[in-house]
């Protein structure tokens, strides 16, 4: 999975970890991980690229999420 992390505030942000959750036909988590991004901070309008991998998903994935990871704070 690959995408881009984009700030479209005014202001530079923290770029939090980021969490996939590979889901069934019943949309039940399977597996999930998470992954920090190259950059701590963006600035206004800055993006950044990112790719991350899983070797061996759930033969029963149907469907991909992604969202802020939880920091634990």
């Amino acid at each position: 999975m690959s995408g881009d992390i984009v700030n479209v505030s005014s202001r530079e942000l923290a770029v939090p970890p980021v969490q996939v959750i590979l889901t069934g036909q019943d949309q039940r988590a399977l597996y999930h991980w998470n992954f920090t991004p190259e950059v701590a901070t963006l600035k206004p309008g800055q993006r950044v690229h990112f790719l991350t991998r899983l070797s061996n998903p759930p033969g029963a994935a149907r469907h991909l999420e992604r969202r802020c990871a939880d920091s634990g704070g």
